[in-house]
């Protein structure tokens, strides 16, 4: 089959293709797990909904006819793994929140 797209995972250029990428789309809240997974040989990774390439790398993938679960009511435990550790590891890169983010919360803080 014949490629969509080529995208970097783990160092590695990857084409994309139906049989090693797939859309999961998820309902109300949820949609913030949104994401195209891919698995090429022994690597793995996600392309979460807020990539700014993720809108054209859905029309890319629907248009190739990648397989596609949507109104998942559920997230899958992995998927909330990865998810959880993309920011950890992006708020340990920050370094620390900006100062008007330490408050406690309160609208006088």
């Amino acid at each position: 089959m014949e490629a969509f797209a080529r995208i970097e995972l783990g160092g590695n250029k990857v084409d994309l293709t139906p049989q090693n990428t797939a859309v999961y789309r998820h309902i109300a809240r949820l949609a913030l797990f949104d994401h195209i997974y891919i698995r090429d040989g022994e690597q793995a990774g996600y392309v979460w909904a807020h990539s700014p390439v993720f809108g054209r790398l859905i029309d890319l993938a629907l248009a190739a006819d990648v397989p596609t679960h949507t109104n998942l009511q559920v997230v899958d435990r992995r998927d909330e793994n990865a998810y959880i550790a993309m920011y950890t590891k992006d708020l340990q890169a920050a370094g620390s929140f900006p100062e008007e983010w330490e408050t406690d919360g309160t609208p006088e803080s």
